[in-house]
C-alpha cells in the first residue's frame, strides 16, 4: 500500500486528538438547592457551571425567594437574585470559594459546594468576621452557616397571593 504525503503527519494528529479524554472540559447543572438552614424560608437556587482544566468551577446562580408583604398578610413578595461564584477544586466531589476578608470587620466568606451524587448538590456558606474588635459595630457581628440542600425542596406558601418584589437581569 502506498502512503500520500503528509499521510503520517494526519494519523498522528488524529491519533493525539484521541487521546485527549471526552470530557475534560464539563458543563454541569445544579437543578434544585433549598434552604435546610431555614426551612420554613421559601428561598431556592439552581446554577449552571463550566469546570475547565484546572478544576476551577466558575458558576452562575439564580435565586428566587418568597416574602410575606408587610402591607398585606395574605401577600408574599416574589424575588430573584443572579450572581457568579468561581469555586477551585478539593477532593472528590468538593469545590470551594474564599472571599475576602473585606472591610473594618475582615469579614471572610467561604462557600463550598459538594455534589452528593447525580443532581444532588449541598452548598454551605460560612461568614466568618476575622477582626471583631476592630469596633463595637464587628463586636456585635456573628458568625453565621447558612446551608442549602437538594432535600427537602417542597415548600408550604406562608401566602395565598404573590406579586413582585425585586428582579435581577
Amino acid at each position: 500500500m502506498k502512503c500520500r504525503p503528509g499521510a503520517a503527519i494526519l494519523t498522528a494528529v488524529v491519533l493525539i486528538l484521541i487521546s485527549v479524554p471526552l470530557g475534560a472540559q464539563q458543563h454541569l447543572m445544579i437543578p434544585a438547592l433549598a434552604n435546610a438552614t431555614h426551612p420554613s424560608d421559601i428561598d431556592f437556587q439552581a446554577g449552571e457551571c463550566d469546570l475547565d482544566l484546572t478544576g476551577r468551577m466558575h458558576c452562575q446562580f439564580q435565586q428566587v425567594f418568597l416574602t410575606p408583604a408587610a402591607f398585606d398578610p395574605d401577600a408574599c413578595l416574589i424575588t430573584t437574585n443572579r450572581y457568579e461564584l468561581t469555586l477551585q477544586k478539593q477532593t472528590g466531589l468538593k469545590w470551594t470559594s474564599t472571599e475576602g476578608p473585606d472591610g473594618d470587620c475582615g469579614v471572610t466568606v467561604v462557600t463550598t459546594l459538594q455534589n452528593d451524587g447525580g443532581a444532588m448538590w449541598a452548598m454551605d456558606t460560612r461568614t466568618i468576621v476575622t477582626k471583631r474588635e476592630s469596633s463595637p459595630a464587628c463586636q456585635n457581628l456573628q458568625d453565621a452557616t447558612e446551608t442549602l440542600s437538594w432535600r427537602n425542596t417542597r415548600r408550604t406558601l406562608p401566602c395565598r397571593f404573590v406579586q413582585p418584589g425585586a428582579m435581577s437581569r
